[in-house]
């Protein structure tokens, strides 16, 4: 496990265990396959695009999620 994705398993554990959800999107490749392979994170949307959303100036139209795959998880924990 990377630091990274151990570093978020600690920090969502500490609000998990206050009350809250936790859920996240992403689209980096190596964090979906990171948590992937963490039984404490529970993917809830497989890797898609997403419909809808624009840009609020042309020099943003190339970095919306409908550009991309992004995929979401929540911790549930261990």
């Amino acid at each position: 496990i990377g630091v990274g994705n151990k570093l978020l398993s600690e920090i969502s554990q500490m609000y998990k265990k206050d009350g809250f959800r936790i859920s996240l999107t992403t689209s980096s490749p190596s964090l979906i396959f990171g948590l992937q392979k963490q039984k404490e994170w529970v993917m809830t949307r497989i890797p898609s695009r997403t419909t809808g959303g624009q840009a609020k100036t042309s020099v943003l139209k190339k970095s919306i999620s409908i550009n991309r795959l992004t995929a979401s998880f929540e911790y549930k924990g261990l």
